[in-house]
């Protein structure tokens, strides 16, 4: 058996000649993986030999102490052209057929970009060398860089990337989280180098977008949709006058921020309250200016005890960047702090989203989810640096996916989901947070949460127990 080096040893990663013109982008994958395993990794391009390798590419001939790993993604399917890169989308059905479900150890990985014939892993005992024999470095570039939506052009009513269109869903494996199936074969073979420490715990993060700082949006509004509906018959005269009544009273904002706030801190965890800024968009909202006083109030609340607050950018924000800075400085000017997280409003978003959002201050993006149910959308359950795939630079954004959301699972609002197969959802993503250390973030909404707290509890139940 080798001796293991310590964890501080640098890996050398050296490339073949046709791999240099996307150094950037495998530097980045490495820079993913320094961060998942705490090791230094870096290219190099000299040929001085070193004691421990990683020899990425296929023109490489087996040595001692080497690490060889297939490469396929970049040469065959990215296109490099003035507007950075992109990907063929034609390409992405030859993806899909090459796809395998692969046993390894106790476990089973879904790989892309398998070579033809060959076994998964081999191990030389005697020259203590590794093969990996799919694309290991081009499999996590390509799902957590969402390099697939980039310039997809047939999305939905609200410009929005279908799950349905994704090549995750045709795969049938939006409930798993391959990357992380492929890192830890990874980690396996580092491992045998190098002493690692264990997987770290879950983290939890629990996060409320306020949509509605009441529960309507102004008086008007609230009056004109519930005569629409005796207009309509769908409610009669005595029902208007209630439901007018109920919502008047409700006791809202403070009911809900209250009770979120009590639950959070039942389990030792801090909230964060993503706050739409001013917007006459009618899919935003006017909150902070209709209800300052209220606002100003829930606000101080927020920050006496020690939550969070980010930015929820509005419906025009995820391609301008004057009106995703002009909102974020409105915010940042009502409440007297700067603000570093957010998630994009209704989940408007493209892979030129993050480039935005981190030009503008922001250090933390909880957009990426799908409205359709749990799905993993970057195929991980850990946090990752941003990449932009225009200029071909990793950004000081950190992107943490959204995992569990009330309106994909409890509203019926996208997919109407049995209720025993939501909780069984939720159970099998927690187990797989847990299983790889991820971050797990929840969202439930301020302005649904009174409706749907016990759904809320049980599941905060299933994430700490």
């Amino acid at each position: 058996m080798s001796q293991k080096h310590s964890s501080d040893t640098k890996f050398k990663i050296r490339l073949t000649h046709d791999l240099i013109s996307f150094k950037k982008e495998i530097d980045y994958v490495l820079s993913v993986l320094n961060k998942w395993l705490n090791i230094d990794f870096a290219v190099i391009d000299e040929k001085k030999s070193f004691d421990l390798e990683i020899l990425y590419g296929d023109n490489f001939t087996e040595q001692s102490n080497r690490v060889i790993i297939h490469e396929e993604f970049f040469s065959k399917y990215v296109i490099k052209n003035d507007d950075g890169l992109t990907i063929d989308r034609s390409s992405l059905k030859k993806i899909i057929t090459h796809a395998q479900n692969v046993k390894y150890s106790q476990e089973e990985i879904f790989v892309l970009f398998l070579k033809k014939d060959c076994e998964l892993l081999e191990y030389n005992q005697i020259k203590n060398s590794y093969k990996i024999n799919f694309d290991l470095l081009g499999l996590i570039f390509f799902y957590i860089t969402r390099i697939e939506e980039l310039h997809y052009e047939s999305h939905d009513h609200i410009h929005r990337f279908p799950l349905s269109e994704s090549i995750i869903s045709k795969l049938g494996i939006e409930k798993r989280a391959t990357v992380d199936e492929a890192f830890c074969l990874f980690k396996d073979v580092i491992g045998h180098y190098v002493k690692l420490p264990s997987t770290p715990k879950m983290k939890v993060h629990l996060t409320h977008d306020v949509d509605r700082l009441r529960s309507y949006h102004g008086y008007y509004s609230l009056f004109r949709e519930k005569i629409g509906q005796v207009i309509k018959r769908k409610l009669s005269i005595s029902r208007y006058c209630s439901d007018i009544y109920h919502k008047l009273t409700s006791k809202e904002p403070r009911k809900s921020f209250e009770l979120l706030m009590d639950l959070s801190e039942a389990y030792d965890v801090k909230s964060t309250f993503l706050f739409l800024a001013y917007s006459k968009h009618p899919n935003d909202a006017t909150y902070t200016v209709r209800f300052k006083k209220d606002f100003l109030y829930i606000v101080s609340s927020i920050k006496k005890r020690g939550h969070n607050i980010g930015l929820h950018p509005g419906w025009g924000t995820y391609n301008n960047h004057d009106e995703f800075l002009r909102q974020k400085s409105f915010l940042e000017k009502l409440i007297s702090q700067k603000v570093n997280v957010c998630r994009q409003h209704i989940l408007r978003w493209n892979p030129c989203t993050w480039k935005i959002q981190s030009d503008c201050g922001i250090k933390t993006d909880y957009t990426l989810a799908y409205p359709d149910g749990i799905a993993f959308r970057s195929q991980t359950t850990k946090s990752y640096p941003a990449y932009e795939l225009v200029n071909r630079a990793a950004l000081p954004l950190n992107v943490m996916p959204t995992s569990i959301m009330e309106f994909a699972l409890f509203m019926d609002k996208y997919k109407k989901i049995p209720k025993n197969k939501v909780y069984y959802d939720i159970e099998n993503c927690v187990y797989l947070h847990k299983k790889y250390g991820g971050d797990l973030v929840i969202l439930f909404h301020t302005v649904t949460v009174m409706g749907l707290i016990n759904e809320y509890k049980k599941t905060l139940d299933i994430i700490f127990t």
